[in-house]
């Protein structure tokens, strides 16, 4: 203003340019008042300095900081004209400046802690450490896919649209992991690479009724060349590892998934995932020829659970003796329920518990099946008698009859 009032005398010599000058755009608005409370104890923590309160008006007030002591605390009236300060860090920054950057601590705070990982980390690391010593290789498809590939993979459900994709036919958000991992499976036959096993832990955004979609962590296991047994092994591993459980419940067979080799994971009355084997329409929409197992499942809770409880036991030096059972059982009845029977049956004699043969046909009732199990029974103190092994048998025997089971001669 000073500039253009000497400008204009200059170019104007009658105009008669008075001493002073009188800012009128303030005229009849209140004062604006702004101020900052300022710790010294948080000056000097961040800074590395010993000041003290009668240090900061030298420090501020030539730059229009206005300082009020009163013992540790003071208070900073803020200039009207740095809008930049609004906070105690704002003045803590002006002190350091005015101070001297040459003048502050150098030595590096010392943590009070040390890093670690929080419980979900570890448990996903674990999660991934079974599957990979499974011998199944982790893969990263893109999370973003065409918008007709949940369709091609028969999961119903609206995407997620993207306003502006970096390619035109990926531009929707997943609701599923199953499609990238069918591609790579593709991808891996058109190469020649056969019987390839992939996982991937990643996130799903299936719809929601707020107009976003949710956001879910989930894994997803795909067995190229091997069916549903294959995929329950895998699933029983990732169960025990973690120390959940889910029942397999094939009265609902997901969508894209095969009808008669296919259920749902619950975990109480909660679907918390899918597992068996891919259907073959969906297979041929991916140009994928072999038989695909499967497991997908979320696993939010799972990582951020404990897990149950695990007890050990001390290796026996005794022998162990392995007994066959085979029983009949109805199609009603999952083999997990006989599974439960057989284990409270044998008791605490029992070690390992395998199902190593399914056989439907002649010497089978319809709509039965036989299911051969094998009990390893080892006690920690003795060798065992026929007499063990005989009372063994006849407790699984009475606990399978429960479930309607025969023991097959």
């Amino acid at each position: 203003m000073q500039r253009f009032a000497e400008l204009l005398s200059l170019t104007c010599p009658d105009l008669v340019v008075h001493a002073g000058g009188a800012d009128e755009r303030s005229s009849g608005m209140p004062e604006l008042v702004r101020s900052a409370g300022v710790r010294i104890s948080e000056v000097n923590r961040i800074l590395g300095t010993d000041l003290v309160a009668a240090d900061l008006p030298g420090l501020l007030d030539p730059i229009g900081f206005t300082v009020t002591a009163n013992g540790d605390d003071v208070a900073v009236a803020l200039p009207s004209w740095r809008p930049d300060s609004t906070s105690e860090i704002d003045v803590i920054e002006e002190i350091a400046r005015h101070h001297g950057y040459g003048r502050l601590g150098r030595s590096v705070p010392k943590p009070t802690g040390h890093g670690h990982l929080t419980q979900v980390q570890i448990r996903r690391r674990l999660l991934r450490d079974v599957l990979v010593g499974l011998g199944i290789s982790e893969a990263m498809p893109n999370p973003i896919v065409a918008p007709d590939t949940m369709a091609r993979a028969g999961i119903e459900g609206d995407t997620l649209r993207i306003l502006n994709p970096l390619v035109a036919d990926e531009s929707a958000l997943r609701l599923s992991l199953r499609p990238g991992l069918l591609t790579s499976l593709a991808h891996n036959e058109h190469h020649r690479r056969t019987g390839v096993s992939l996982f991937e832990i990643g996130k799903v955004y299936p719809p929601s009724g707020d107009g976003l979609p949710n956001e879910h962590e989930v894994l997803c296991v795909m067995l190229a060349g091997q069916d549903a047994h294959a995929a329950v092994a895998v699933w029983r591993q990732i169960s025990q590892a973690l120390g959940v459980g889910a029942m397999i419940d094939q009265s609902t067979v997901p969508g894209g998934m095969h009808g008669t080799r296919s259920g749902v994971l619950r975990a109480g009355r909660d679907v918390i995932g899918a597992i068996g084997e891919i259907a073959p329409e969906v297979l041929e929409s991916f140009e994928v020829t072999e038989r695909v197992a499967v497991i997908e499942v979320r696993i939010d809770g799972m990582l951020s659970g404990k897990g149950g409880s695990r007890a050990y036991r001390p290796i026996s030096r005794m022998p162990s003796s392995d007994l066959d059972l085979a029983f009949v059982l109805s199609d009603d009845v999952p083999a997990d329920r006989l599974e439960r029977a057989l284990r409270q049956g044998a008791s605490s004699l029992l070690v390992d518990l395998n199902l190593f043969d399914t056989y439907r046909g002649p010497g089978v009732p319809e709509e039965h099946r036989s299911l051969a199990w094998r009990l390893r029974l080892q006690a920690g103190d003795r060798n065992l008698t026929d007499a063990d092994i005989a009372d063994v048998k006849a407790a699984c025997e009475a606990a399978a009859k429960k479930l309607g089971a025969e023991l097959r001669s």
